[in-house]
């Protein structure tokens, strides 16, 4: 195993050892790359300056990296929605403050792909697709266009560098979590049917859900079906201008469940209140 730091000297390829310098600034050879012969750890963690972006590159048949750290000087980009980075890795920690505009496109690689992913920071937004296991987004902004290793947990929430929470996409193109998100800060926008965990933040659906568990923040609602809505507290607004439907409410008191959209095209077949406001179509 061995310490990979990205400076680009030479060109834009991942896999060029000139590209890279060792722990004590040492420019490795050609054939010497990230994941060439051991489960290396690699990072971005300098300036671009004179080097250069990092191009995409399939680095599936390679060996798996131990990690993957991105930290708050590099201000390059790393891969494209074209050419992603296509590896398999233990962890990836990013703290990308001074990344541009989808500056990282991450593929998790082979059944184990990314294990685990934690965001810090990521101002201008991630990418990532193939394989991941955890995702822990605390700051910034992802789109997840990925597909979930069994055991999965997804986590949007906050920390000190990101007081307003995570951002996480899931587009049409992506996969729901079958283990469903927990949402405690920040926002989530699924363009897929999945179960919600919320106690905090704002999270649109745009397809529906399973179980969505509301104990605070906002929930709207903009289309698809959900099997069960159980409010403990927060906000949930049906906002869709086409037919919705709501198998099961309960309600608890502190929730807020708004089903009026001024259309009157929402329903619901079951309706369990203890308390809390209920506004009707």
């Amino acid at each position: 195993m061995a310490l990979f730091r990205w400076r680009g000297g030479y060109s834009a390829d991942f896999n060029d050892g000139r590209n890279w310098v060792d722990a004590n600034g040492s420019t490795y050879a050609a054939g010497t790359y990230p994941g060439s012969a051991g489960a290396d750890d690699v990072v971005f963690d300098a300036a671009k300056g004179a080097g250069t972006n990092c191009n995409g590159y399939d680095g599936s048949g390679g060996t798996a990296l131990t990690s993957f750290r991105i930290g708050s000087l590099w201000d390059g980009t790393i891969g494209s929605s074209g050419t992603p980075l296509k590896l398999t890795i233990a962890t990836v920690e990013v703290d990308g403050a001074a990344m541009p505009v989808d500056g990282l496109h991450l593929y998790g690689a082979n059944a184990t792909g990314l294990t685990t992913v934690t965001v810090h920071r990521a101002t201008n937004g991630i990418n990532l697709y193939g394989n991941v296991k955890f995702l822990y987004l605390l700051g910034g902004s992802a789109v997840c266009e990925n597909a979930w290793v069994s055991g999965h947990e997804v986590l949007v929430s906050s920390n000190a560098n990101a007081i307003s929470g995570g951002n996480l996409t899931i587009p049409s193109s992506g996969a729901a979590p079958s283990n469903g998100v927990t949402l405690i800060a920040g926002t989530l926008s699924s363009a897929k049917s999945l179960d919600l965990n919320i106690s905090g933040g704002t999270a649109t659906l745009g397809a529906g859900a399973g179980v969505v568990k509301l104990y605070a923040g906002v929930v709207n609602w903009t289309a698809g079906n959900i099997t069960t809505l159980s409010a403990y507290g927060g906000t949930f607004n049906a906002l869709a201008p086409t037919p919705q439907s709501i198998t099961t409410i309960r309600m608890q008191r502190g929730a807020t469940v708004n089903l009026d959209n001024g259309l009157g095209n929402v329903t619901y077949s079951n309706l369990y209140q203890d308390g809390g406001t209920l506004s009707l179509p």
